[in-house]
């Protein structure tokens, strides 16, 4: 999932070299996992599991925020996805270890390591992300990104990132209210090895409205002999999302871990803050 700063072009993600248990090509060229082979009986019961995750999320929409006439509201929406995000974790046996506290209001950055970064920093607490616009054509999840009320971005339109600061900055009105923005500032997954650097645009409203930024880092684990988290976990390259999100159907646990820093102040400079968050992150991950 990739995220703009001024100039809204990504830099391009690092190459996915090859790697063993990866055994096909995918759409665009790259190595795709192949774990459920090896367990496809645990990969179908996942699978169900998720499906079934799916379909009472949808209810839990029609009946909690649409049929209340609640549906206006960003922090209805935000506290059902991250309803959601609980239940989409267990189906996935996705099990989370916390350090440090969320945040409530302001602002949330965090590294990016892939799609489930979402979930684990969602279950925490009510949150407004912003996500690339691509998101919401995504078959199933599309529909569960907007209902969210999710902040999109157009990265081919530079014009398009005063609208998504004007959303953000309301996002963080509502802070008071219980509600964070999250978003996250690299613009790109990585495989989690690295921090790359801050991009300062999206911190602007922070810096408007004196809003404390809190920063945390995400990583995850596998257990002996299940795979690489860097390579099964982690999205990001060109691996295709599909036979990703296959492959992870076939992991007995995944332990995701949180390490949430205590909240910046967001002083006056952007580019001053976003390198702050940045070596703040990189101490969490103990880089």
């Amino acid at each position: 999932m990739t995220l703009p700063e001024a100039r809204l072009d990504a830099p391009p993600a690092p190459a996915r070299p090859g790697v063993p248990g990866f055994s096909r090509l995918g759409a665009t060229g790259a190595r795709v996992p192949a774990g459920w082979k090896k367990h496809p009986l645990r990969a179908a019961c996942r699978a169900a599991r998720l499906g079934g995750a799916v379909a009472l999320a949808f209810a839990d929409y029609f009946f909690c925020v649409t049929l209340s006439g609640r549906g206006g509201s960003a922090r209805v929406r935000a506290e059902w996805m991250s309803r959601q995000a609980r239940r989409f974790l267990r189906a996935l046996n996705i099990t989370v270890e916390r350090t440090g506290a969320p945040p409530t209001s302001g602002v949330l950055v965090a590294n990016h390591v892939g799609y489930l970064d979402i979930l684990v920093l969602g279950a925490a607490g009510p949150l407004v992300f912003v996500a690339k616009s691509e998101t919401r054509g995504w078959p199933v999840f599309g529909p569960l990104i907007r209902a969210a009320g999710t902040v999109f971005v157009e990265r081919a339109r530079a014009h398009d990132l005063p609208r998504v600061l004007a959303a953000l900055a309301a996002a963080g009105a509502s802070g008071g209210d219980g509600l964070a923005a999250a978003f996250f500032p690299e613009g790109t997954s990585t495989d989690g090895s690295v921090v790359l650097p801050f991009r300062p645009a999206l911190l602007e409203p922070a810096v408007a409205g004196g809003r404390p930024v809190t920063p945390a880092c995400v990583s995850y684990a596998l257990d002996s002999g299940d795979g690489s988290a860097a390579d099964e976990v982690c999205w990001w390259g060109d691996t295709d999302f599909a036979p990703h999100l296959l492959n992870l159907f076939s992991k007995k646990t995944i332990r995701a871990r949180v390490a949430y820093g205590p909240p910046e102040p967001p002083g006056d400079d952007r580019k001053e803050l976003a390198r702050r968050l940045h070596a703040c992150v990189c101490a969490l991950a103990g880089k």
